[in-house]
Order: structure tokens, then sequence, then C-alpha cells
């Protein structure tokens, strides 16, 4: 073969093992990306749009689809994790869906539901529900007598409950308005996990609804016919309340492991409720609890004469008994829902000596940056007021931020103190933002009583108070030396120290009592200790009593000389007596005689203990 043929057939060789080789090449790595959809509704059944009243108990129920090519081919069954987000929630809620079968690749959520405020309860709460009625003429009902405080009825012109444990009772709840002319109605519901333990009475009665953790209830306004859901905690795992409002938006995004993230598109639209449904004059159902988000600083009239920002801050709830804030107040890791003025807070016990923490939780309508005084003060007694403690701790903020910490301590009772503030949600199911106060400090000495206050007010001097009791008991020894004072005794001051409360001690050992003043305990005049005389010590004297007890003590030391003496002169003959012949005991002339030595024995005796009485 020539030379140039050889070329030829080598190039022809190179050119088809470099094809084999790209074509393998292609074959063994291919780009391979997993694919995945979101859907709300379902893939086979889309939904564009839900309602924010969705979800409710017999409602309609919220559903979305996942598909995720990843787990097609994979034959166990797969959990993924998905995040729904709300303009209310940018946050977002996690939850967690199973594989609707083993290398099905798609996964389906059932258990949802849309919620426009604070409204998760426990099993032992009373929920408070709110209505705004501006009064629409002659419909008989709503904010329609200025002058007079109005009621909303049940079923006819208030709301209805109803839960997934108890579906089919509808439980009337009665609503009294805020006040003449607010046109601000509140209600109460309570709950009970008795068997067939709903309740309908009449107004004025706060009505029961049968529940259990994990149920949705519902909230039905008998006249617009608007809904409101609420949830029963502890909540089941796969079981989400996400936080949304009427006219916002919500969006399921996933992240699948080897493709990019997906989610539905456009975002889910939140009406309110359906046009043309009757309403209340401009009110309407506010929800079991409340809607942070409609809560904003106004600058109109709020019926009761004030006029822009007149909303104070809170640590739990507004005016209208509105939840604003969860767990608003802490001592030592023991939070507490804060109520309107008193708050029922079991007795927590602080030593002295020992680092304690107090968290605020403050939310205000015009935001944290408008708060601008934080007080927290101890040891009141019942009946008294926060202005009356003495061992407070106040922090002050300026509209520059700027942070200010002081203390009203006259008694020296408090030392190490330290405040902390940062942001953070107000409560889990909204987004409005609280001003978070951590005041750390330690107590010196214990406080005469138990009861906390703590006041709080913004830049436009809207002020609230609030007071826990049972409250805090400070336990333990006093760090600080004994407390000082000055006493008048016979028109001289003396100085005193403080061994209690109520009662000191001079320099000469007096006893000093406090009644409105200190006044020295009454010493009777000192008996005079003189000298024995012939006849001894007479009754009065000082030393009649150590007289009479030496006298006891001689006597008694002279007797048991006496009797030991004659014991050692005259003992006893003990002789061996047989008995062979029975003699009588009134015959037995030895026996006569041994009776009559014994007693003259007897009578010497006597006589020699008794001799004075013989002179």
């Amino acid at each position: 073969m020539e030379k140039n043929e050889i070329i030829s057939a080598f190039k022809r060789k190179v050119s088809i093992w470099a094809f084999v080789f790209m074509a393998f090449s292609l074959l063994t790595i291919p780009q391979v990306y997993a694919t995945g959809t979101v859907t709300w509704g379902s893939s086979g059944s889309p939904v564009t749009n839900y309602n924010i009243e969705d979800g409710s108990v017999g409602g309609i129920p919220i559903t979305f689809e996942v598909t995720d090519t990843d787990h097609t081919a994979d034959p166990s069954l797969n959990t993924i994790s998905v995040t729904v987000t709300t303009n209310t929630d940018p946050v977002g809620t996690t939850f967690t869906l199973t594989e609707t079968g083993p290398g099905t690749g798609t996964f389906t959520n059932t258990n949802m539901i849309f919620m426009e405020g604070n409204a998760a309860f426990q099993t032992t709460d009373t929920a408070v529900i709110t209505i705004e009625d501006d009064c629409v003429p002659n419909d008989g009902n709503g904010n329609c007598n200025s002058a007079a405080v109005e009621t909303l009825i049940g079923g006819s012109t208030g709301a209805f409950a109803i839960s997934e444990t108890d579906s089919v009772t509808l439980v009337p709840i009665h609503f009294t308005e805020t006040g003449p002319n607010t046109g601000i109605f509140v209600g109460k519901l309570q709950f009970t996990t008795v068997p067939g333990g709903s309740t309908s009475d009449p107004y004025p009665a706060i009505n029961k609804l049968e529940v259990a953790p994990g149920d949705v209830i519902t909230i039905i306004d008998s006249v617009s016919g608007s809904l409101t859901n609420g949830i029963i905690l502890p909540m089941d795992n796969d079981i989400r309340a996400v936080l949304g409002n009427g006219g916002g938006t919500a969006t399921v995004t996933y992240t699948p492991v080897s493709g990019p993230t997906v989610s539905t598109s456009p975002p889910l639209s939140i009406d309110a409720h359906p046009p043309g449904a009757p309403g209340r004059g401009g009110g309407g159902l506010v929800a079991p609890g409340l809607v942070v988000d409609v809560i904003a600083a106004s600058s109109t009239s709020s019926g009761n004469g004030c006029r822009g920002d007149c909303k104070a801050p809170t640590l739990g709830v507004d005016d209208t008994y509105r939840r604003l804030v969860d767990a608003g107040f802490s001592y030592n890791n023991h939070p507490v829902d804060v109520e309107l003025f008193y708050t029922h807070y079991p007795l927590v016990t602080a030593n002295v000596g020992r680092e304690n923490s107090a968290v605020l939780k403050i939310y205000d309508n015009s935001g944290v940056q408008n708060i601008e005084h934080v007080e927290l003060a101890f040891g009141l007694g019942k009946g008294q007021i926060l202005d009356e403690s003495k061992a407070s701790i106040s922090i002050d903020m300026g509209e520059d931020g700027e942070k200010t910490v002081s203390s009203l301590d006259p008694e020296n009772v408090l030392q190490d103190i330290r405040v902390e503030t940062t942001t953070n949600r107000c409560s889990p199911f909204i987004s409005a933002e609280c001003l978070i106060v951590t005041i750390y400090h330690t107590f010196r000495a214990p406080l005469d009583f138990d009861i906390v206050a703590t006041e709080v007010w913004d830049h436009n001097r809207n002020t609230r108070q609030n007071y826990y009791n049972d409250g805090v008991e400070v336990v333990g020894e006093s760090l600080n030396p004994p407390p000082e004072h000055t006493g008048i005794y016979k028109g001289h001051q003396i100085r005193i120290t403080e061994t209690d409360k109520n009662t000191a001690i001079d320099s000469d050992g007096n006893v000093w009592r406090f009644d409105k003043e200190w006044i020295m305990d009454y010493v009777p005049p000192e008996r005079v200790d003189v000298e024995s005389l012939f006849h001894g010590y007479g009754r009065n004297d000082v030393g009649f009593v150590k007289y009479r007890e030496n006298q006891i003590l001689i006597a008694k030391s002279k007797y048991n000389e006496i009797v030991k003496k004659v014991i050692q002169e005259n003992p006893f003959e003990f002789r061996e007596i047989s008995i062979g012949k029975y003699v009588s005991r009134f015959e037995d002339e030895n026996l006569k005689n041994r009776q009559i030595e014994s007693v003259k024995i007897a009578e010497e005796t006597f006589k020699k203990l008794y001799f004075w009485e013989f002179q």
C-alpha cells in the first residue's frame, strides 16, 4: 500500500473513533434537570382565586399541589418542604407535604386555612370578638342611638360560631357597645371540651362552643355573612394557619433538590368577601382577636373627641379588647398574655443577689419608633398605684433613638440594671412589629409586697398602665446594712438601728418600735438589789428569787446528809428463821420484839429529821 493510501486509511479510522466516542459521551453524560410545578387546587383542576373565608368549617377547602420529577424514580415515600407567603406575612409559613404514593412525584396539601388576625386559642380560653357597626338607617341594629350603649343579639344582629368538633350547632354570640356612639361592639365566646357542651343562651349570656385541640373554628357575621377563621391549639403537625388579609395575595414557593425554584403564577388573590354582600355601614366583623394590619395611625376623629393618634401603646389588647400582642409580659421566662388593665400572674419567686430578667413586648399603632417611655415597678401592695413604688426602672427613648435608663430606688434594693431593646413580630400569627425591651436587674433586699406594674407611653403622650398579681416575691437576706433612724426621747435625738421593719435598738440596748413614729419601749423602774438583812430578803427585793433557790438547795443537801447518816448507824439486821414448826404471828415473841425495836428506830429517825418541830 502506498504512503498516501496508508495516511488516508488512518484518518478514516480516527474520524470513526472520534464519532463513536462523541456518541458514547452523549449517551452516558446527559444534561438532565428535575422539573417542578406548583398549582393552587390541583394540576387537573387548577384554581386561580381563593377567598379569605375559604377553609372555614364546612366551607371550600384550600388546596395546592406540587410536582417534582426527582422523586418519580424513587420507590420510597418522600416528603418536601413548601413555603406559603402573603403580603401580610412575607416571612411565610412552612408546610411539610407527603408524597401521594411512592414514585408519584406528586405532593398535595389540604390542611390549610387563612386567618385575618391572631385567632389562636387554647381550649380553656375565652375569645373576644369585635364588630364595628356605624348604623345602617332603619336596619334595626348598630350604632344608631348616639346617647346609649347598644347591643347586638346573637344570630339576628350579632354573630354565630361553629367548630369542627361541633359543626352542627350555631352558637350565638351577643355584643355590647364599648360606649355611647363608639360603634365598636365587643362579644365573648367561651370554649369547652365537654361533649355536647355547646350552649345557645339568650343575651346577655356568654355562650360556649365545644372544641377539641386541632380544631378550626369559624365566626359568622349574622348581618353581612362574612366569615373569619380561628384555630384551637395545639394544631396537628400537618395543619397550618396562614395570615392573610382581604385584597392581598398568597404565593406557594418550592425549591426542588436539583432544579430551579418554582411558585404559583400569578399569585393567589384573596378577596375580603363576595361583592354586593350586605354590610354594617362601613364596618363589619373584625376577628376573634385582632386584624393588626387594619390598626394604623389615623387623622380622623375616633368618636370620643380625640383627633390624630389617640391609641396608647399596649403589651396585650387595645381598648376594645382586641389582642395585638401575644405573651406581652414575661418575668424570668414566665410569659403571660396581658389584659386591658389587671392581669392574673402566678407568683414568681426571685432571690436576693441573683440576676433576673423582665421582658416587655410593646406594640404601638404608629410604629415602634413612636414609643417614648417604658417603666417597670415592683413591690406594690393591694390598692397601690405605680407611682407609689419604691423600686422602679424607667427607659426613655428620644426621637433620635437615644436611650436613657434610670431608676427610682430610695431604699437601695436594686443593682446591676441593664436594658436591651430589639424588634420582633408581636405574634406568630401577625406581622405587626413590637418593641422588645429586656430589663436585667438584681435585688439587694426583699420587698414588702409583690404586685408588679408597667407603664408605657408614646411621643403623643398616649399612656397605658398594667398590673400583674400575684406578681414577684423577693426572698433572701438583705445585702444592705441595717437602716438607721432618729428617735426622740425626753426631748433628745437618739440614733437607733433597725432590727426589723417595725423594731429598732439604740446604743444603750433600749428597744424602739415604729407606730407612726419611733417610740422607745416602756422599761419599768429597776428594783434595788439590797444586801440581805437579819430577817432575810423581803418578797419585793430583787434578790428574793435567788435567795429562795439557794435555800431550797441547802435544804435538799441537809436532808440527804441526815438520811444517809441514820441508815449507816441503824442498819437492818437479817436473821435466818427456821421454818420448822408453824407459829402464829400473834404468838411469836421474837416478831413482837422486832416490831417494837423498829418503831423505836422510826421515832428516833423522825425526831432527828424534824428536830426543829420539837424545840
